[in-house]
Order: C-alpha cells, then structure tokens, then sequence
C-alpha cells in the first residue's frame, strides 16, 4: 500500500465521518480492509513490513477517532432526546392541570 492511497483513504475517512455518512464509512472499511490484506500478501522485506506497520497504527487511531466521533453523536441524541421526554412530560402536566 502505497503513502498516496493511504492518503486518499484517510480524506476519505474524514470526510465521510465529518458529513456522518455511515453508508459511506461502511463502504470505505470494506476497502480499507481488502487494501490491508493485499499489502499484507505484498510485503516482502523488512522495510515494507515496518511501513504496513506504521500504516496500521495510524488506520487504528483514524477507526477510533470515528468511534469516540459516532459514541459522542450517540451520547449527545441521547441527551436530547431525555430532554425532550422530559419537556412533554410538562407540557401534558400543565394541560392535564389546566383542564381541570
């Protein structure tokens, strides 16, 4: 694997993470996975090993930067939907009381 599609991968990344594209994070994984398995095959001396090496270490901190990103999301729809709950519960306590 190449520095150049590497880089081309990780924009990518980005971008669709940025726009919460998870349709599109979901097709990148596929070809970042299948990339991983052609640059293993690939890898031939030791030079090229210790750059796959250095490649899967800065795809594993992008994949986690997209995970704490979609848990954050996750977390934040979660508060706000408790809020909401929480402001209908009043609005059918005053219109329950004020009915009376």
């Amino acid at each position: 694997m190449n520095g150049e599609s590497f880089s081309g991968l990780a924009r990518a990344l980005k971008s669709a993470c940025e726009e919460g594209d998870w349709e599109r994070l979901k097709s990148l994984d596929e070809r970042v996975r299948k990339n991983i398995e052609q640059a293993v095959t690939a890898t031939t001396s030791e030079k090229e090993h210790e750059q796959l090496i250095a490649f899967l270490k800065r795809l594993q901190r992008i994949y986690q930067l997209v995970v704490e990103g979609s848990e954050k999301h996750r977390n934040e729809i979660a508060t706000e939907l408790k809020k909401l709950t929480r402001d209908q519960k009043a609005v059918n306590s005053y219109l329950d009381s004020s009915l009376l």
